[in-house]
């Protein structure tokens, strides 16, 4: 979760954005850390489904476990690039970032980062959607399903949810040509700081599971070490 809390303190309001220098940063490392987040959700969500799906480990597995961190931390170096036009900066005096009201700014956001994220969103709608459809035509998977819920399934719900009203902007711009106000960008921002308490909530459900299945194991454990005693 590093990428999710540097992400959201890059996206602080009148934090950085009285310094030049610290605001160019700032831009670029909301940028950079939130690209990687979604990456390793993304990552997530194949490595766990695809594993889900076919009951054993695949060539994904294998790729992720081998590129992911590569993956996560390199491809992301991309938001670097708006640096070359000197295009990261502030926007309304208050958020550091690359401005929409500027049309270079503007493609640079869209070509380093917002068409990765739509991307990803797409991959992780597709890949909960196939994994649902293949367990329900399978009997006997409802702890499976539950599983997926509890997990997997709900990063990836909570990462689309909460990145879709800030990418969904940025791509009417490329069509529709509208003043951005601060109120705007911050009904967008907000739901990325929901999503550290979401990702809160799944890591505490997560816990509760395995606690749970550790008991289950010890107790049936003890039971048939109970049974073998009799028997002796």
């Amino acid at each position: 979760h590093i990428s999710l809390y540097l992400e959201e303190i890059s996206t602080l309001p009148y934090a950085w954005s009285s310094v030049d220098v610290l605001c160019d940063i700032m831009g670029w490392l909301h940028f950079y850390s939130g690209f990687a987040n979604v990456l390793v959700v993304t990552q997530m969500g194949f490595h766990y489904l695809s594993y889900l799906i076919s009951h054993y480990p695949t060539q994904i597995n294998s790729w992720i476990q081998k590129y992911g961190t590569y993956v996560t931390f390199g491809l992301p170096l991309i938001t670097l690039l708006p640096f070359s036009t000197n295009s990261y900066g502030v926007s309304n005096e208050v958020w550091c970032t690359l401005p929409s009201g500027s049309l270079v700014a503007n493609n640079w956001a869209i070509i380093v980062f917002y068409a990765w994220i739509w991307l990803c969103l797409f991959l992780n709608t597709g890949q909960l959607s196939i994994a649902l459809f293949r367990l329900s035509q399978q009997t006997g998977v409802e702890q499976v399903r539950n599983n997926l819920f509890s997990s997997i399934g709900l990063y990836i719900f909570i990462t689309t949810l909460c990145w879709l009203p800030r990418a969904i902007p940025r791509l009417i711009h490329l069509f529709v040509e509208y003043e951005s106000s601060d109120l705007l960008y911050l009904l967008t921002t907000v739901p990325l700081y929901l999503s550290g308490f979401g990702y809160a909530i799944c890591y505490y459900i997560d816990v509760q599971s395995n606690q749970g299945k550790e008991r289950r194991a010890s107790s049936v454990h003890s039971a048939g070490s109970s049974l073998n005693a009799d028997k002796i």
